[in-house]
């Protein structure tokens, strides 16, 4: 006799206590004996779980609801953050987010290296927003074929698309909805942008298929103009690469 869809899902429904909390910043709760990271769940909570992927030795799962929240939970302030895959931990107060992080390390140093320290130092940490200088934005074109700029979507290899980001620094967030305009051009032959921030400058690089026509080239001029002498523009095809600066190729 088949099984029901529905019942599936819901055999794959538990309650449980977390009672710990991972590098990746899932929350550790036990069922039957076996782990399980439950995504979106902090130390302390109880919380009802949906299983998304079982393993031999551990199983993974997301929060479904909060049943009893930590103290340490907030609203995460991003309105992309639900879908966006970019970061994970904007629900959890930034102080609490230290606490948890060097707690994971001490755990993994007793844990694996069997050490514990004999003195603990205070922990270094930067900024709770807009620290991230170096990384890659994915780039797809939807059914319309508009321009879709972001990160991966969670727990999903979809494209997250994006107008703005708290972890980007303020100026290359806000210049997102003009990277999409100003690059709709190479819609179907542009993968990735990658970006650094350093030194009062910031670098876009494009990763394209192929070369760019001289239409599209001639897009990303315009766009380099537009953001001014602070930004360093170029395309890469393969081994092929065209810097930019001020609007013209060096």
């Amino acid at each position: 006799m088949a099984v029901k869809k529905d019942a599936v899902a819901q055999a794959d429904l538990f309650e449980a206590d977390v009672s710990g909390w991972d590098s990746e910043g899932r929350g550790i709760v036990r069922r039957d004996g076996k782990a399980v990271f439950v995504s979106d769940a902090l130390p302390g909570e109880r919380v009802l779980c949906r299983v998304t992927r079982a393993g031999k030795r551990f199983d993974e799962a997301e929060a479904v609801r909060v049943i009893r929240p930590s103290e340490s939970r907030r609203t995460p302030p991003c309105p992309h953050y639900a879908e966006c895959g970019g970061c994970s931990m904007q629900h959890v107060e930034f102080a609490a987010q230290v606490a948890m992080k060097q707690r994971a390390v001490e755990e993994q140093c007793e844990r694996i290296g069997r050490v514990r320290p004999t003195q603990m130092l205070a922990p270094v940490y930067g900024l709770p927003w807009h620290y991230r200088e170096r990384g890659r934005f994915g780039v797809q074109a939807d059914e319309g074929g508009r321009l879709k700029i972001g990160f991966r979507a969670k727990r999903s290899n979809r494209l997250a698309d994006i107008s703005s980001c708290m972890v980007l620094p303020r100026h290359l967030s806000a210049v997102l909805p003009l990277l999409k305009e100003a690059l709709q051009t190479f819609a179907g032959i542009l993968r990735g942008i990658e970006f650094a921030v350093g030194g009062g400058k910031t670098a876009l690089c494009l990763l394209t298929d192929k070369r760019p026509s001289e239409k599209q080239r001639g897009a990303l001029r315009a766009l380099s103009e537009t953001l001014g002498s602070g930004w360093l523009l170029s395309w890469k095809a393969g081994d092929r690469e065209e810097p930019l600066y001020g609007g013209r190729a060096v």
